[in-house]
């Protein structure tokens, strides 16, 4: 994979900072998360195997990693 340019790693960790406040506001219903977001539902519905959809934790924990790499 390409190295990111700063400008794309900014517009990528703003979406992921948007998400981590979702997933944060909707900690105790991660269910209507995934339903709340087309790409997410259709992605956990799609491809079961995706370990960070397993779990509101596991989906917090992924972001939060992503989010440092990003940094």
């Amino acid at each position: 994979m390409a190295d990111l340019n700063r400008e794309e790693k900014e517009f990528i960790r703003s979406f992921v900072e948007r998400e981590l406040k979702e997933v944060e506001k909707h900690e105790h219903d991660f269910t209507e998360l995934l339903s709340n977001s087309p790409f997410l539902s259709q992605l956990h519905t799609r491809d079961r195997h995706v370990e960070f959809l397993a779990s509101q934790e596991r989906y917090h924990q992924f972001l939060k990693s992503l989010l440092a790499k990003l940094k």
